[in-house]
C-alpha cells in the first residue's frame, strides 16, 4: 500500500508512493486535503462548503466542495486503489485506515512528547 505524505511546515508539497503530486488544480484543493489531514474526523459536506466557501450560497458552496472533493479523487489515484477518501453524500473524510503522515502533526507529536519531560534544560534529554 503507497503512502500518503504531506508537508505543510516550509513549502507545501505532498507526495504518494515517494512521488510529488504536483496536479492540484486550486489552492483550495491543497487546503481542503491539508485541514482533512489535521482534522482527522467525519465532517458534514454543509459544513465544509461553508468553512471553505463563505459567502457562497448554500447550493454554490456545495457545488465547489463536490468539484474540489472530485479533483482531490482525481490528484491522489493510486493504482493500489487505496480509498484515501471516504464520501458519502452527507460526509467527508480522509482515511483514518490509510497510511497518511503530516509533518505538523509528527511535530506536535514531538513538542508534546518533550513537554512531557519533568526537567527545564531540553539539551540535557537524549529523547529531547
Amino acid at each position: 500500500m503507497a503512502e500518503l505524505q504531506i508537508a505543510c511546515l516550509g513549502e507545501f508539497q505532498v507526495t504518494l508512493a515517494g512521488a510529488v503530486l504536483t496536479l492540484f488544480q486550486t489552492d483550495k484543493n491543497r487546503a481542503l486535503l491539508l485541514y482533512l489531514a489535521l482534522e482527522a474526523r467525519v465532517h458534514q459536506r454543509a459544513e465544509l462548503a461553508q468553512f471553505l466557501w463563505p459567502g457562497y450560497s448554500d447550493e454554490s458552496a456545495r457545488n465547489s466542495l463536490r468539484q474540489a472533493l472530485h479533483q482531490l479523487r482525481q490528484t491522489l489515484a493510486d493504482p493500489t486503489d487505496t480509498p484515501w477518501l471516504l464520501l458519502t453524500r452527507q460526509t467527508v473524510q480522509l482515511n483514518p485506515d490509510a497510511p497518511i503522515g503530516v509533518d505538523l502533526l509528527t511535530f506536535r507529536h514531538l513538542l508534546a512528547t518533550c513537554a512531557s519531560h519533568a526537567h527545564a534544560d531540553l539539551t540535557t534529554c537524549a529523547a529531547c
